[in-house]
């Protein structure tokens, strides 16, 4: 990548706030590709390519959560306008399906307590939950989830005001594609 020379050299300097503006990034990048790639994809089972990715999301946004925290006084979740981490941190939680990074995504997210724009971390934590519990299903541990049963968010409605949504997932089952739904409070 054209920028992890100028990354590196941020990275050993002591301003805190470059190193965190930095990673964010860097990981926006990241997910920027993911994402333009996945509009070519037509199995969920592409995204299994991502792993390097989805790790250095995850790391970079390790990076940028502390800071973000850091430069917040008070007990509500911290509001920005801008789009941050929380989207990119929300598809490795929702299109990695390597367990051990998907549930320090899914944890990112319920400890984070960010909300960049219309993007509430503590709403797509549940989502994502949901979605892996999906997947998860009749799958022993460490098994990789198989094209079938990989669910992809069909709909979704979230109340933030009285913290309840409704969601609809697909999954290609064996025989044809299966509706999901849930709705969930937290």
């Amino acid at each position: 990548m054209a920028a992890q020379p100028l990354f590196d050299e941020i990275a050993l300097g002591e301003n805190e706030r470059e190193k965190a503006g930095a990673a964010l990034l860097m990981a926006q990048t990241k997910v920027s590709h993911i994402m333009l790639s996945g509009t070519f994809f037509t199995s969920e089972s592409s995204y299994d390519v991502f792993l390097p990715e989805f790790t250095a999301i995850i790391n970079l946004a390790e990076i940028v959560l502390p800071y973000l925290a850091s430069s917040h006084q008070g007990g509500d979740p911290r509001f920005s306008v801008d789009i941050g981490v929380v989207p990119g941190i929300f598809l490795v939680a929702s299109r990695c399906r390597f367990d051990d990074v998907r549930k320090r995504a899914i944890e990112m997210l319920f400890s984070c307590d960010l909300r960049e724009g219309i993007w509430d971390a503590l709403a797509v934590a549940h989502v994502a939950k949901w979605l892996r519990s999906l997947e998860l299903e009749g799958l022993a541990d460490g098994e990789l989830v198989p094209e079938e049963k990989r669910a992809v968010l069909s709909a979704i409605n979230i109340d933030l005001h009285n913290k309840k949504a409704k969601l609809g997932a697909m999954q290609r089952g064996t025989s044809g594609i299966i509706q999901r739904e849930t709705s969930i409070t937290w």
